[in-house]
């Protein structure tokens, strides 16, 4: 998110070649040299780029549409905008890269069985519970905005669907504001009713918003597998970790991430047929963060994925299923 007083942004990955710069709301083309330049791995912004620069002051301004109990403030007690207009602010650089190998999933084990069926040409049925971030919120798709990229589920299912037609079918009961608990206070109702031979469950940034214990946290999920498996002893669970939410909210305690991520391994390393998508290490190991302002990534300045982002959270979950 090219911002005014700004001319230089560091660019994830080690650059080969610019491809393009562009708009990704509007299809605007910026022209190298002119509107940009590239310096080692950093986009340089000159002076008469065509370029749109945002008001840094943007961030800290209350947007009027935002009711007053949902308005969050940063740690230095300024408002925090949450807005759904943060990607019609951002540009999107495509370059290619020198041969770029990430580390393997941190999993304990891959669903095994679910793979096997898909191996064998037989049908498979996906549960899939969740939050706002599970729901794909702001994603260009859930905003009707161009390029109506969807998040990750759909990003998911369709890598999925395309590589084994005809065979996954997929329900996804995600939520928003959902935590742990309110997936369990579900649970009957939308993991005990039918067999799935796969249940995705992704949660932890509501929890951390609610103060909610590592220990209550691992409890919840523990009781969630037990559910996911009362129609079908055999079910496998992949159990998908949190992105970290805007460093400056006031809510952020990078430590429940930690906590919660450590309870997710605690129990696929104790439970048959249960891995994990470990997303918080994707962010948090890769120094993504400390390249790319929180604002280059984030879809409302708070705590959802940008669409970039939630290509990550697709990226990771499949590894994590298919062990890529």
């Amino acid at each position: 998110m090219p911002t005014s007083g700004r001319a230089s942004y560091v660019l994830w990955r080690p650059v080969a070649n610019i491809e393009s710069v562009r708009n990704r709301q509007t299809g605007q083309i910026y022209v190298p040299g002119t509107d940009y330049t590239l310096q080692g791995n950093q986009l340089v912004i000159p002076a008469g780029s065509a370029i749109p620069l945002t008001d840094p002051a943007w961030i800290n301004s209350a947007d009027p549409t935002t009711p007053a109990m949902w308005q969050p403030t940063t740690k230095a007690g300024t408002p925090l905008r949450i807005s759904n207009d943060y990607q019609s602010k951002q540009i999107a650089a495509t370059y290619s890269t020198p041969l770029y190998q990430p580390a393997p999933p941190l999993v304990s084990s891959y669903p095994a069985k679910f793979l096997a069926k898909l191996a064998a040409g037989q049908k498979v049925a996906i549960t899939i519970e969740g939050d706002s971030i599970t729901a794909g919120l702001n994603s260009t798709k859930s905003m009707s905005m161009a390029p109506a990229q969807p998040g990750y589920v759909d990003l998911v299912i369709a890598y999925l669907s395309q590589h084994y037609p005809g065979q996954v079918y997929v329900r996804n009961h995600a939520v928003g504001g959902y935590t742990s608990g309110s997936v369990l206070s579900n649970a009957s109702a939308n993991l005990a009713d039918v067999a799935s031979d796969l249940v995705i469950v992704a949660v932890g940034m509501n929890d951390m918003a609610g103060s909610i214990t590592g220990a209550q946290f691992q409890s919840n999920l523990q009781q969630i597998i037990a559910a996911a498996r009362w129609c079908n002893s055999a079910t496998e669970v992949l159990l998908v970790s949190s992105w970290p939410s805007n460093p400056d909210w006031t809510l952020t305690n990078n430590q429940a991430f930690v906590d919660y991520n450590a309870a997710m391994y605690q129990l696929a390393g104790s439970t048959q047929g249960v891995s994990v998508a470990d997303v918080t290490s994707a962010v948090w190991n890769s120094e993504m963060l400390n390249t790319k302002s929180f604002y280059d990534v984030t879809g409302n300045g708070v705590n959802h994925p940008n669409d970039w982002m939630y290509t990550l959270y697709a990226q990771t979950v499949l590894k994590s299923i298919l062990g890529m």
